[in-house]
């Protein structure tokens, strides 16, 4: 009986633990967007390189 809650427990950190993730990567994907708009001098760096 004791294994079992331990289970259930992971079976719903898990789902969060990704959602959290999916979630960062969200904001950063947002963040990187935001900047390339605000920041389109950045294309130029690019020719620079």
């Amino acid at each position: 009986m004791v294994p079992l809650p331990k289970m259930d427990k992971n079976m719903v950190l898990l789902p969060m633990n990704v959602e959290l993730l999916t979630a960062v990567i969200r904001t950063i994907h947002i963040q990187g967007t935001i900047h390339k708009l605000l920041f389109g001098e950045n294309k130029v760096l690019d020719w620079s390189h």
